[in-house]
């Protein structure tokens, strides 16, 4: 391999490292975070989230039931009376533009907020 060789595959290294630690960033720079809980499409409940938040949330709708954990750490489904408790079993979302959906049940949990990081996938 000769000097130019080198330069480049050095170069290459340090792209790809540089993009999964741009990728994998965990967003502390978040602003204005808020929780939206939807029921058959409509907005349920909004809760602005602060390091003092924890709270459960129960739904009872016609559809069924499901208990929601919120806290500063992370918002978890922790009871639904669906068959498949796939919603129970997902691990718990932290981060804007994650969710948690019951569909058994019509309900969608999500974080909204925004960040300093701006990024576009393609």
């Amino acid at each position: 391999m000769k000097k130019g060789d080198f330069i480049i595959l050095f170069v290459l290294i340090f792209v790809v490292f540089a993009s999964f630690f741009i990728l994998t960033y965990n967003g502390k720079d978040i602003k204005n975070v808020k929780v939206v809980i939807k029921v058959d499409g409509e907005i349920y409940k909004e809760i602005k989230l602060t390091d003092n938040y924890n709270n459960f949330i129960e739904i009872n709708s016609k559809f069924g039931y499901n208990k929601i954990s919120i806290e500063k750490n992370g918002i978890k489904m922790v009871d639904a009376n669906c068959n498949d408790k796939l919603c129970v079993a997902h691990k718990e979302i932290s981060k804007p533009h994650q969710s948690l959906i019951c569909l058994p049940n019509r309900v969608i949990v999500y974080i909204e907020g925004s960040s300093e990081l701006h990024y576009v996938s393609y």
